[in-house]
């Protein structure tokens, strides 16, 4: 009777997803950082393509959109959305 050999299972890589505790990158030229999750707080500073950012807090919906409590390594923290139907401006990190 022959020896069964053995086969590799594949194992399914996960997809990065934003959570709390998280890091993520921004995707976008320009992401502006507000005082609280919605259109309506004040501007307290902005990231830019490519910075990478610790996740606080979220995600809180308002005004259509998904929002992201964020602080950057400069020390920035805020409020930043998470993107549009169509375009994503904040990139979970594995």
């Amino acid at each position: 009777m022959p020896t069964p050999t053995p086969t590799m299972t594949p194992t399914a890589t996960p997809i990065p997803v934003l959570h709390a505790g998280g890091k993520a990158r921004v995707d976008a030229l320009t992401l502006n950082v507000r005082a609280g999750p919605g259109v309506g707080y004040d501007k307290v500073g902005a990231f830019y393509q490519d910075t990478v950012v610790s996740i606080l807090e979220g995600p809180h919906e308002a005004d259509g959109y998904r929002w992201w409590k964020v602080r950057g390594e400069s020390g920035i923290e805020g409020w930043v959305a998470e993107g549009t139907k169509s375009t994503q401006w904040l990139v979970p990190l594995p």
